[in-house]
């Protein structure tokens, strides 16, 4: 079966969107009648038919409704953008496949990327949660300052990994999986001496994700395996 997503849902009908649509008729070829899956991304998987197809605009009508039993992961990672797209490409789609909850792209002092494509890169935790069979889209933020995050989510377990000499402890040994927490990823060069001091001056606890120096997109998939660990 193939699968798509979309948001357009009623209680016995989906839309799909026109590139979705698009996808259906042109790409794989598909006809009135034939079965498919809906993500909604929120959790809940819908097994339809299709009613009615063309280029831009696919109606399905919706024979079962599963919803997942596992609630949506409490884990957000901030983290600053590689120099390199494919490789913070990589780390969206890595994170999706193994399940996070959001995921805040942050501009620090050593940024090696200071702007982003939301919209490409919404395109591939969507690819990546169809592929994956994770019923669940990660949130993707804006563009945030690293003041900005360091002085909010005072709700969750706040934790900064860095790589500079503290009093760090494994993640694996203190993140409470039941709990909202949000992790702290720096660039290759990571955080400034001046950052640290000031997560730590806001109630963020320093953590260590091992004994090997990671690169960005590496340490960011490390925290989410631990996390899915615990």
């Amino acid at each position: 079966m193939h699968y798509f997503y979309s948001k357009d849902i009623s209680n016995t009908e989906i839309n799909l969107s026109k590139e979705e649509a698009h996808h259906a008729s042109r790409v794989m070829r598909m006809n009135i009648g034939d079965h498919v899956g809906v993500f909604d991304g929120e959790g809940t998987i819908y097994h339809c038919h299709i009613i009615e197809l063309s280029k831009n605009k696919c109606r399905l009508v919706i024979d079962e409704k599963i919803i997942s039993k596992r609630s949506r992961p409490n884990l957000t990672i901030a983290i600053a953008p590689t120099k390199s797209n494919e490789r913070f490409e990589w780390f969206l789609e890595k994170a999706t496949e193994i399940g996070i909850g959001e995921i805040i792209p942050m501009l620090t002092e050593h940024s090696e990327r200071k702007n982003i494509r939301i919209d490409r890169l919404e395109k591939v935790l969507i690819s990546a949660m169809k592929q994956s069979m994770n019923p669940y889209l990660p949130i993707l933020k804006e563009m945030t300052s690293f003041n900005e995050v360091i002085n909010s989510h005072k709700e969750m377990d706040r934790y900064i990994s860095h790589c500079e000499v503290g009093e760090k402890k494994n993640l694996f040994e203190i993140i409470d999986p039941v709990k909202s927490s949000i992790i702290l990823i720096g660039p290759e060069g990571d955080f400034s001496s001046k950052e640290i001091k000031n997560a730590l001056e806001c109630g963020w606890q320093e953590v260590s994700l091992g004994d090997q120096r990671f690169r960005t997109e590496t340490a960011g998939i490390v925290a989410v395996h631990i996390h899915s660990l615990k």
